[in-house]
């Protein structure tokens, strides 16, 4: 699977989140039918693919910009990809 995003998929993007330090992430529908997570390289100018397994359906950050994903199956998983939770509909990070 290519990492990379094409300028064309660019107005796709389902969420979008900031971190506080400015990371950019979003989630976009890929040609399969299925969404992923992308962060954006500021020094490439480049959205590169998070997880190319999972299929996220949202992104948070918390206070320190480290993202943490919702799969479609409503499991939480933090930056590492490490499973926090499951059974989740919606959530928020407050650390």
């Amino acid at each position: 699977m290519n990492t990379t995003l094409l300028s064309s998929n660019k107005n796709k993007f389902t969420n979008v989140a900031v971190s506080a330090l400015g990371d950019l992430y979003g989630i976009l529908n890929g040609p399969d039918g299925r969404s992923y997570a992308y962060s954006f390289d500021w020094v490439s100018a480049q959205w590169r693919i998070l997880n190319s397994t999972l299929e996220i359906v949202d992104v948070k950050t918390d206070k320190i910009g480290r993202p943490y994903f919702l799969d479609k199956d409503g499991v939480v998983y933090n930056h590492l990809n490490t499973k926090i939770i499951d059974g989740v509909r919606d959530f928020e990070v407050t650390s």
